[in-house]
């Protein structure tokens, strides 16, 4: 089964569409969360969107990425 990427995005947010794309690109499967729901999120993500995470590797990148980063990120070769 694939794995399910998390990216943190917001409304409006030009960038988090590029990310949602790039991962696309790379087949990832990717569940987009909007910051601005939940206090906690918008308080840590604020400044960093897009961010993708991997719940199931417990990791997370920050914008810029490319396809590389996100290969790594999902633990494939790139």
């Amino acid at each position: 089964m694939a794995e399910t990427l998390v990216l943190y995005t917001r409304e409006g947010c030009h960038l988090c569409l590029e990310a949602g794309r790039l991962a696309a690109s790379v087949g990832a499967s990717v569940e987009s969360v909007d910051i601005t729901t939940e206090i906690g999120l918008l308080e840590r993500y604020r400044l960093t969107i897009p961010v993708l995470r991997n719940p199931g590797r417990d990791r997370e990148i920050n914008w810029p990425f490319g396809t590389d980063e996100i290969a790594d990120l999902l633990g494939r070769d790139a």
